[in-house]
């Protein structure tokens, strides 16, 4: 609220250029009553425009002020062509009130009024004399607001009249407001990505029967993929992982049928965004039909970790496994990061240390679940390899005696041709390595002499 001691006015200053060049000074002013007896209350002197009064000492919001200062500025532009009197600029305002102190909850301020005009001329009208004229733009435009001197004949001195300010009393109020918004209620369970599969590397010992090295190194990567339980146990966090991962609720008891349906999204994002800390390796001695094979009492068959020192740990942790020859056994391990989260399981392994009476070797292969037992895999390739005696071992030094038949052994009979050792009737062992897996087949031939004749 403001109290306004006197009434304020305005004096124009409008100079207009015609189209000859000649410039023509337009002065006018507010008054403080309205003459209802004037003629023309639109032209220069009129007491159309008005002014800003109040009863002494009556309070009234700043924005009454406001609105009274914006209707003088519009009835500025207003004029009437048939009453043949005077042109005028057309007066464009934007108002702000800036106050000086309104941090406090209630109290009084001091404010300014700050006023952004700008002004044009109408295309065409009469001079201040009356006769015929056509302005052609308005070239200057000044406005005073003051409380004392003013008329259209005295002089506009921009910086003689005080500036639009009051005083005014303010209070805040809050602003609160019900809406009715949608919503819905979520349960959230925040957990880290379980790891990838480890890495595993299963290696015999050099004429050692009974034992095997392990090899276990954390991979990197991130993908998605159906997890895998094993244990009974696996299920609930694996539910849980499921929703944390921004999916819809799953039951713990329903997770093994939706793993095993083909139709479900359950599907878990895997990546080490942690350190993992330690290997589960589980080892069966009974072919598994599935991963939940291994869910035995004997399960896990070992947990390792690795250690570079005591006080430093590795992603690498190797495990010495004590095995029985001529024996089958099934390894599968995963990993486990620093907040016991768990990777799917590796590939399921069948591991044989075969001991043949002190020829000692080894039998890896990975099996494949649902596969028949005892299927032999097999795999076309072309003829690269030929293997066949030696050729001292097929030469004939001298013709053979009576009674010899095709198939008897050159070698048997009739000896190398250099002295060297026979072929025939022995067992070779032939290991072929491939350079891109690093596996191997080993080939057992025995050297015989069918009597068929090669071509």
């Amino acid at each position: 609220m403001s109290t306004l001691k006197t009434n304020w006015v305005f004096d124009f200053d409008e100079e207009w250029e015609d189209a000859n060049g000649s410039v023509f000074r337009y002065s006018w002013s507010t008054k403080d009553e309205l003459d209802v007896t004037d003629p023309n209350p639109l032209m220069p002197g009129g007491d159309y425009l008005g002014a800003i009064k109040a009863p002494q000492d009556e309070e009234f919001s700043v924005q009454y002020w406001v609105d009274q200062i914006n209707q003088i500025f519009q009835r500025a532009t207003l004029w009437t062509a048939s009453s043949g009197k005077g042109t005028r600029a057309t007066y464009a305002i934007t108002p702000s009130v800036h106050f000086h102190d309104t941090t406090q909850a209630q109290g009084t301020s001091d404010f300014v009024l700050r006023y952004l005009i700008n002004f044009s001329s109408y295309a065409a009208g009469y001079g201040p004399s009356g006769g015929s004229s056509v302005w052609k733009r308005l070239i200057r435009f000044r406005v005073a607001f003051k409380d004392g001197r003013h008329g259209y004949n005295t002089p506009v001195h921009l910086f003689e009249g005080p500036v639009p300010r009051g005083h005014a009393g303010f209070r805040n109020y809050s602003d609160t407001r019900a809406l009715v918004l949608p919503y819905q209620t979520r349960s959230v369970v925040v957990t880290d990505r379980p790891p990838v599969p480890p890495h595993i590397e299963i290696t015999p010992f050099m004429g050692v029967s009974n034992k095997l090295l392990l090899v276990l190194n954390s991979n990197t990567g991130e993908f998605l993929a159906r997890p895998v339980v094993i244990k009974a146990s696996d299920a609930e966090y694996i539910a849980a992982e499921y929703e944390s991962q921004g999916n819809d609720y799953i039951a713990s008891s329903e997770v093994v049928e939706a793993i095993a349906d083909p139709q479900s999204p359950l599907r878990l994002q895997y990546t080490n965004d942690d350190p993992v800390s330690d290997y589960e390796i589980f080892r069966l001695t009974t072919r598994p039909t599935s991963y939940q094979d291994f869910d035995t009492a004997d399960n896990p068959h070992q947990v390792i970790s690795g250690r570079i020192s005591p006080k430093k740990s590795s992603t690498m942790a190797t495990l010495i496994d004590d095995i029985e020859p001529n024996t089958k056994y099934y390894y599968c391990a995963r990993a486990l990061d620093v907040h016991n989260n768990f990777s799917n399981p590796t590939s399921v392994f069948e591991v044989e240390m075969v001991d043949n009476e002190g020829q000692v070797y080894l039998i890896l292969k990975p099996i494949l679940f649902g596969a028949a037992t005892g299927a032999v895999p097999s795999k076309t390739g072309r003829k690269f390899l030929y293997i066949e005696p030696s050729l001292r071992n097929l030469s004939i030094p001298t013709m053979p005696a009576s009674g010899s038949a095709e198939s008897d052994n050159p070698g048997s009979i009739y000896g190398a041709e250099d002295g060297g050792g026979s072929c025939w009737t022995k067992t070779f062992k032939l290991r072929v390595t491939s350079k891109k897996s690093n596996k191997k087949i080993d080939l057992n031939i025995t050297f015989k002499n069918t009597g068929v004749i090669n071509p």
